[in-house]
């Protein structure tokens, strides 16, 4: 509730004009009645600007809001219920006008050719006009082509592309059919264009994105892209930092619609913020012609109900950027000798550095995680310790590529928690450095058999390389081989005991360390697969076969023997049943 005499109106007509132009503008509402004022608009866009409407007893408590576009206006002229006499205008164009009774609907009519295209937004909710809008546009003389409520929030939105040279008419009403003398709207009617808008990724659930960057330390976030119209590789820059800080960002490839970003300041940075603009920009050296540019634009929520669901949220083209006080510690990445391989794992390194006196635990995180990467949850650097390890993982169609990667950090310094973030370190994402290739492996319970392994080298690695077979059921284990980049067949002795789970196990895989710039290269491949039989019991008084002799092991001058397929064992262990039962006949 306001109480006073100052000017108190509830919309006004029209509801936008042209960056730095001079209008007349109609306040709508007031309890005294409506009144003109003539008002000079800002020379930049602005998202969220409003009008204050003033007179001889004060100005009003609030803002009225309105819209900054470059668009002529044109104003409703009643009578405008029908086709024919609907107010004309040319597109592109701004349509303004108010619902003044219930029941009420205006319409606009303009002339298009066949193959242009335009946006035709109604602003109504977004100017807090208490008009629902229902959009409805036709061919001039005919029936609907489209129509639309609600479409992406509470206001009206149609993408309509020109069918046919002719007239086309707009029509907007109330979802209701209300109406008074405040119901104000706006239609928008531009040509498609590519537009870009930017976020800030929450690193807090339910905490606005902010950035206090302590002095001689850094600060991370994530920014978001969305482009609309076109696409290309983005680059990023930040104006009106305070002084000291600096913002540092490898930029966005075409593919990618989130990118971290780390804010640095001097050691000598003085106490102090802004609200900075964080700029984004096509950067395509394919599309020289195309300019697109958006800035950051994030929902501030003032009120929150039930749930944490926003009930009073202002929009806001600004990041708050800060200057605070030292941190009690700084943390480093040890960058990485060598690549995490697709399908492969590493252990990311951070060490803190602690002013004396400070030992709380740091809970660390990775910043932001490259796609077709993982990493665990947070991991806490424990009091009094300098190190942890970040376990990381690569998807098998991880991207190939090198990333710029960061490590953020949370601690209580004593007077609430501080958050500072690593350098950028490179990532290498690599291929696999050897395929592998499973023959299928059958045994009978209690019994030993050999799982081979086809190896096929992608990639010269130095020195050994230990394999380990894993996935195998319980009570079945095989010795760990060592192999070289000229190895081709991997040979595991499996042995399985008389209660190994009978069945047919399919999770059996590689796991392969190479050891490459004094660090390991470890890769995960699979699978193969590994049947256990419950052994046929002897038939009554039938002998036990003998056990199959050996294979004798091969000489320096004669090659090594064949290995026997699993249906070749078989055979043989049949051949050895026929020839007991045979030797049992005689006797």
């Amino acid at each position: 509730m306001h109480v006073g005499n100052f000017p108190r109106p509830l919309g006004v007509i029209p509801s936008g004009g042209r960056p730095g132009e001079a209008l007349t503008v109609k306040y709508l509402g007031d309890a005294l009645g409506e009144r003109s004022e003539s008002v000079t608009l800002p020379s930049t866009l602005s998202s969220s600007f409003g009008l204050f409407a003033r007179d001889e007893r004060g100005i009003a408590p609030s803002k009225t809001w309105f819209r900054l576009s470059d668009l002529p206006n044109t104003l409703e002229a009643e009578p405008n219920e029908t086709h024919d006499n609907a107010t004309r205008f040319a597109a592109p164009a701004a349509c303004n006008g108010v619902i003044e009774k219930p029941g009420d609907a205006d319409s606009f009519r303009f002339t298009a050719k066949k193959g242009e295209a335009y946006d035709i937004r109604v602003h109504a909710r977004s100017i807090r006009s208490p008009l629902d809008p229902v959009l409805t546009l036709f061919a001039a003389g005919g029936g609907a082509i489209a129509a639309n409520d609600d479409n992406g929030g509470p206001d009206a939105y149609i993408r309509f592309g020109v069918p046919n040279d002719g007239d086309y008419v707009l029509q907007v009403r109330d979802h209701l059919g209300n109406g008074g003398a405040h119901y104000a709207y706006r239609i928008e009617l531009t040509p498609i264009k590519p537009t870009l808008s930017l976020g800030v990724a929450e690193f807090v659930q339910y905490v606005q994105p902010t950035v206090a960057v302590p002095k001689g330390n850094r600060f991370g976030v994530v920014l978001t892209a969305s482009r609309a119209d076109f696409g290309g590789p983005l680059a990023l820059r930040a104006e009106n930092l305070p002084p000291g800080i600096t913002m540092e960002t490898p930029g966005m490839t075409a593919g990618q619609s989130v990118v971290p970003v780390i804010f640095h300041a001097t050691a000598d940075a003085q106490v102090s913020g802004r609200l900075a603009d964080i700029i984004g920009a096509l950067n395509d050296p394919n599309q020289p012609n195309v300019k697109v540019e958006g800035v950051v634009s994030q929902p501030m929520t003032l009120v929150r109900g039930q749930n944490n669901v926003p009930v009073w949220t202002e929009q806001t083209s600004k990041l708050p950027v800060a200057v605070a006080e030292e941190a009690p510690f700084s943390l480093q990445i040890m960058e990485p000798k060598v690549p995490v391989v697709r399908n492969g794992q590493m252990e990311l390194k951070v060490v803190a550095t602690r002013k004396e006196g400070f030992k709380a635990p740091i809970k660390v995180d990775m910043l932001w995680v490259p796609p077709g990467l993982g990493a665990s949850g947070s991991i806490s650097i424990a009091e009094g310790q300098n190190e942890a390890l970040i376990p990381i993982n690569a998807a098998g169609n991880a991207e190939l590529a090198t990333w710029k990667i960061a490590i953020r950090g949370e601690s209580n310094a004593g007077t609430g928690n501080v958050m500072v973030c690593t350098p950028f370190c490179d990532l290498k994402v690599a291929d696999m450095y050897m395929t592998l290739a499973f023959d299928q492996a059958a045994v009978e319970q209690g019994k030993e058999t050999e799982v081979v392994v086809k190896m096929t080298k992608a990639v010269d690695f130095p020195g050994n390389a230990k394999v380990e077979l894993l996935g195998l059921p319980a009570q079945v284990t095989s010795p760990p081989l060592e192999v070289t980049k000229d190895s081709t067949d991997l040979v595991f002795k499996v042995t399985t005991a008389a209660a190994s789970p009978a069945g047919n196990h399919q999770a059996l895989f590689c796991r392969i360390t190479v050891m490459e710039n004094g660090e390991p290269v470890i890769h995960n491949i699979g699978t193969g697969k590994l049947r256990i039989d419950v052994p046929l019991p002897p038939k009554k008084n039938e002998p036990m076969p003998a056990a199959p002799a050996p294979m004798p092991a091969a000489t320096p001058d004669q090659p090594p023997p064949k290995r026997l397929t699993r249906l070749e064992q078989l055979r043989l262990e049949q051949q050895e049943r026929d020839k007991a039962k045979k030797e049992g006949e005689k006797k």
